[in-house]
């Protein structure tokens, strides 16, 4: 009888060491995709791509007017970006010096939020660097992470260069906010692509979207 239980508690021993091994057998094939965590696309592996045959150039935008904001914490999210939000026209690049002239097409340029998704092309493997250019706020993720960080109010300013490493080309899930509270306004994002040694605008030819990327998109009108 004395025997009976170290038997069973060798079989749990061993049971436990082959789940165990199971386990990590299972992190060793999966985990090189989720470099970045709560990405769409890690920089590893592309788990989404867009159809090319509805890929539409530019960004798509909705803008918050009367926004009295003084960080990009503070722009309408869920339900209220349909309630406070109006869509515009997609935005093709972003590497604009406004001064005191409307934002975009937002048809204002005090008290005024934007937001941005898309897509954006990465044709290369390697290290890209990303910052922006901002009067005033701007927060700018890529696959989730965020590359490009200077959230408050401010005058012009370069926000810290961000590291981006990708392992695989293809399109990147991208979404930006940013916000002109009063007096000048700029926006402008840079990379450094790799194999390159000075930052230059992103060029138009890496943005894209998707028309149900548009909070406003509705398939039955479209």
């Amino acid at each position: 009888m004395r025997n009976k239980p170290n038997q069973m508690s060798v079989a749990v021993i061993v049971f436990l060491a082959l789940a165990l091994a199971l386990m990590s057998a299972s992190c060793g094939i999966h985990g090189a995709g989720k470099m970045a965590s709560g990405s769409d696309n890690s920089p590893g592996v592309l788990r989404i791509q867009p159809d090319p045959e509805q890929l539409k150039p530019g960004l798509a935008v909705v803008y918050f007017r009367r926004l009295n904001i003084r960080h990009v914490n503070q722009m309408p999210t869920g339900k209220s970006v349909l309630k406070l939000g109006r869509p515009g026209n997609p935005i093709t690049y972003l590497d604009h010096s406004f001064g005191t002239d409307n934002v975009f097409d937002s048809r204002s340029n005090t008290k005024i939020g934007v937001q941005m998704t898309g897509w954006i092309h990465l044709a290369k493997t390697g290290n890209y660097q990303f910052k922006a250019i901002s009067n005033d706020g701007v927060q700018i993720s890529v696959a989730g992470q965020v590359v490009a960080d200077d959230p408050d109010v401010h005058s012009e300013r370069m926000s810290r260069p961000t590291e981006f490493m990708n392992t695989a080309t293809g399109w990147y899930t991208f979404f930006g906010q940013y916000f002109q509270r009063k007096g000048t306004a700029m926006l402008r994002f840079l990379w450094q692509p790799p194999g390159s040694d000075a930052f230059e605008p992103v060029p138009e030819s890496a943005y894209a979207h998707t028309p149900d990327q548009n909070p406003f998109y509705n398939p039955i009108q479209n």
